[in-house]
């Protein structure tokens, strides 16, 4: 038995190490676009740029209605949004979140310079941009939407709606129009079809509306992000199916199931802490979703090629109108944090999302962000609302614990009272083990000694609490820059201590401080928990002590707001022993036999 445990506890870190090394996502430096692309800063507002080529797109691969040097870009800034248009395509470049920042503890002045406004929207590596469409079908007359540049003449100061125009030479006229939406974070994209071609009337046209190219990669080995999104509606709910670039195999592209039975009520992508979305408004409709990954150049070729970034797409079917008519179709966008109250203030629906991040207990990660949250309201500090929290749920558990501790005690009693014929049993069955369980069953039943099944029960009811805790704080917006003590972030590691190097086969660059004390806490008040009387239950729960170090190793870099919460735990975990230990003698276990007491007398 403990070489088994000790070879599952090898096999463990083992493990751990594999997938920290192989599998675990890798990003470029903080602040940097996905794939590595530096972020661009957007100019004042309202002024225009005309650069020789257009953003990301090689002169001989943009076939234009215009020649190239026509193409502008300008930037657009309006109430949440500063973003980066061109001309070229009519596509979304850049996009940073005003208020929202890249990195904490910015000064007043670092705040008002949109240099440290969060980019969540940015070129890859490959050029693109969002809000584009594609043409996958060809049927347009072999003008690229994407690349041709349209007529952005009536663009104002920065301010208002911005109008692109794209006339063909087949009678067709494209127009989008994008403003401000009813709402944080929301803008609306109307796009328009007008007809001056007597001949194409009828005549549908499959276009991919180019989401997200590409949204902004987070730092955490512990969250699989961009993840693209499709929505679709069931007779009572809401069905949301996720792809992340890591299940794209050999960078292809995924269709979502195309819907059936019911619509295809929004898509899009998100990041760890934001969401890139569109919703149809009635009686428009999305066809289909794709997600396509953009392989890192520099990995690309490699067995284990990364995706810099995630474009999606959605379909969108224009029917041709009558001659000099026009077909509308309208779409509300979010561009904003996956924060409760705000994403679902923009759609109730949107709250699959967060319940996608928290997991099966989706419902354990709400009530304690609810409980956080109110506790954040009373003392203004996230750390200290953590703390409380913590408190909370041990005065909740501490009964179940007092009775397991009266329970344990009881049967601990009981099998040293039982231990010199146990012992017996051993010897005399040595070589037959099936005998051994066999006359050790019957002894326990002639003194009606049955495991206290409630031994376990408080470690089972934690067991949902932790989970909910993992992948609540996981994607807790509110965390996001949040400071505690030294901590300027609850959201990221705590990095107490910069190494100055990279340290060999683990990759890590800091010393954090609290998974170190989160495992001391542990280990101690494993330490504290007297050993069983049976030599083997002895032997299991000395290996089980170095559990501790084991998911201190995989915690390393975690949230610290996770970390902070276990090192109160086991801070109150080791009090409330004593306090059983002490003040309620009668509950404490008998004296272990004496030695050479292995014998019937």
């Amino acid at each position: 038995m403990e070489r088994r445990l000790l070879l599952a506890l090898l096999l463990c870190i083992l493990v751990t190490f594999v997938w920290v090394q192989l599998f675990a996502p890798r990003t470029g430096p903080s602040g940097a676009p996905p794939g590595g692309a530096p972020a661009t800063r957007p100019s004042a507002p309202g002024v225009a740029v005309e650069p020789s080529t257009p953003p990301g797109v090689p002169p001989a691969s943009a076939p234009a209605a215009r020649e190239a040097f026509d193409a502008k870009e300008f930037t657009w800034g309006e109430g949440s949004f500063l973003a980066r248009f061109s001309s070229v395509g009519a596509r979304l470049l850049d996009l940073r979140l005003a208020g929202i920042y890249s990195r904490p503890g910015l000064t007043e002045e670092e705040r008002a310079d949109s240099e440290n406004w969060l980019v969540l929207l940015a070129p890859g590596a490959k050029g693109g941009g969002s809000l584009g469409l594609r043409d996958h079908t060809g049927a347009i007359g072999g003008t690229d939407l994407e690349r041709a540049v349209w007529d952005a003449d009536a663009v104002g100061e920065g301010e208002g709606p911005i109008r692109f125009l794209l006339p063909l030479t087949n009678g067709l006229v494209w127009e989008k129009e994008i403003r401000r939406g009813a709402g944080d974070f929301a803008l609306e994209m109307v796009l328009r079809l007008r007809n001056e071609n007597p001949e194409l009337v009828g005549k549908d046209y499959d276009l991919a509306l180019v989401v997200a190219d590409t949204i902004r990669r987070d730092r955490d080995l512990y969250y699989p992000d961009p993840v693209a999104l499709a929505a679709y509606r069931k007779r009572f709910s809401v069905s949301l199916e996720t792809r992340t670039p890591g299940k794209l195999k050999d960078g292809a592209a995924f269709d979502f199931p195309k819907p059936t039975g019911g619509d295809l009520l929004w898509g899009g992508a998100s990041s760890k802490y934001f969401a890139v979305l569109a919703r149809p408004e009635p009686p428009a409709r999305f066809e289909f979703a794709r997600a396509l990954p953009e392989l890192d150049p520099v990995t690309a070729g490699s067995k284990n090629g990364l995706p810099s970034g995630l474009r999606v797409e959605l379909g969108v079917r224009f029917h041709t109108p009558p001659l000099g008519s026009v077909e509308e179709k309208r779409f509300s966008l979010y561009l904003g944090p996956k924060e409760s109250g705000v994403l679902e203030a923009a759609e109730e629906s949107f709250g699959e999302i967060l319940d996608d991040d928290y997991g099966w207990f989706g419902w354990m990660s709400r009530a304690l962000l609810a409980v956080l949250r109110l506790f954040h309201g009373v003392t203004g500090s996230w750390g200290v609302a953590i703390i409380l929290l913590t408190a909370l749920v041990r005065g909740v558990l501490f009964p179940i614990n007092l009775r397991q501790q009266r329970t344990m005690a009881a049967w601990g009693v009981k099998m040293r009272k039982l231990q010199p014929e146990i012992d017996e049993i051993r010897k005399k069955y040595k070589e037959d083990f099936r005998k051994q369980q066999h006359a050790m069953g019957k002894l326990y039943k002639e003194h009606g000694i049955r495991p206290p099944l409630g031994g376990c029960l408080p470690m089972f009811l934690q067991f949902p609490v932790f989970l909910g805790l993992f992948y609540g704080l996981r994607s807790a917006y509110e965390l996001r820059h949040a400071p505690f003590l030294w901590i300027p972030d609850l959201s990221l590691p705590d990095h107490t201590v910069a190494f100055g190097t990279t340290l060999p086969l683990l990759g890590w660059t800091h010393l954090n401080l609290l998974p170190i004390l989160m495992v001391v806490l542990w280990y101690l008040q494993q330490k504290m928990t007297p050993l069983p009387a049976d030599p083997q239950q002895a032997r299991m729960m000395k290996i089980m002590r170095f559990f501790p170090f084991v998911f201190g190793f995989m915690l390393y870099n975690y949230a610290a707001g996770l970390s902070l919460y276990w090192i109160a735990s086991s801070g109150l975990g080791i009090l409330e022993y004593k306090f059983i230990r002490k003040k309620l003698p009668s509950f404490q276990p008998a004296p272990p036999p004496l030695a050479g007491t292995g014998t019937r007398r």
